[in-house]
């Protein structure tokens, strides 16, 4: 290395358990440490992806050969979080949601202040006709502001926020449980709400 640099070789490996024979390596030189780098598996109609998510950095695996499908690098330093096949990418004020396998952006929606806190949770709505589940994802801001997002956001985005709420106080920590959500505030405050309809 002319600048005199420490390089270190970071990859991805897919090993047999019981063999422990090599299936495939990838090398994965973007990230700069290994740690805190999370892990998951999608399936779609045709393919099996391994989705890497860490630092400044998402990737997309062809899980069967290790080959990079799809790799998008941020400015800064971010929160990501798996939301069914999507990822969340949250920053400041802003939440993105990103389908790794089509290569896109989903949407975005801009939040009232910064974000405090988050949690995904599946809620299960039943109608005359049938039973559908949904993907919903529980977003707190220092604003004071309790807000429940949509997984899918319908025709031209329209239907991303489901419903929101003024806890009055930045929210400490958000959660669901048993079909309601739960907001503690800064103020040591606690809030209830029906998940569904808030």
């Amino acid at each position: 290395n002319l600048n005199n640099k420490r390089v270190i070789n970071k990859q991805m490996i897919l090993m047999n358990s019981t063999s422990g024979n090599v299936k495939w390596t990838a090398q994965l030189n973007a990230f700069p440490i290994l740690d805190g780098i999370s892990i998951q598996s999608i399936q779609d109609d045709e393919k099996d992806y391994l989705v890497l998510k860490g630092d400044k950095d998402l990737y997309t695996l062809n899980a069967e050969s290790g080959e990079v499908f799809w790799h998008k690098n941020f400015n800064k330093s971010f929160q990501l979080c798996s939301w069914g096949k999507n990822t969340l990418h949250i920053e400041d004020r802003k939440i993105d949601l990103w389908d790794p396998i089509g290569k896109q952006k989903n949407w975005s929606y801009l939040l009232d202040s910064k974000n405090a806190d988050l949690a995904i949770s599946t809620a299960i709505e039943q109608s005359n006709e049938n039973t559908n589940n949904q993907s919903l994802a529980i977003v707190g801001s220092e604003g004071g502001s309790l807000r429940v997002l949509n997984e899918d956001a319908g025709w031209f985005n329209l239907g991303i926020e489901r419903w929101s709420a003024n806890v009055g106080a930045a929210t400490k920590r958000v959660w669901a449980h048993n079909g309601r959500v739960f907001c503690l505030t800064g103020q040591d405050s606690l809030f209830t709400f029906d998940l569904i309809s808030g």
